[in-house]
């Protein structure tokens, strides 16, 4: 199986990875990097729902350990504390195992 083009198709063809703004920014050997589109009308939405936060960081960190181990894993347990900040059109997250 190769890896990377695994995982590059992944986050091409997943709908709903697609369908939350959530893109394959960089990858390699022990990491991942992903983005998170953020699509915000400032004056009626208060922030991201943290199940997208959750489904972000969750889809970097499996592709982490996927490029480590040449397995897919399984998240058991999930643990974040997000602060909040000034707008941005998007977030970048860099998972590493």
């Amino acid at each position: 199986m190769d890896i990377d083009e695994t995982l590059r198709n992944g986050f091409r063809q997943a709908p709903f990875i697609a369908h939350l703004g959530i893109e394959l920014e960089n990858l390699g050997a022990g990491f991942c990097e992903a983005s998170l589109a953020l699509h915000l009308a400032p004056a009626t939405d208060a922030g991201v729902h943290a199940g997208v936060i959750a489904r972000w960081r969750i889809t970097a960190r499996g592709s982490a350990s996927l490029t480590c181990s040449g397995e897919f894993v399984v998240t058991a347990e999930i643990q974040d504390q997000s602060v909040g900040a000034g707008p941005v059109a998007k977030l970048r997250c860099r998972a590493k195992c």
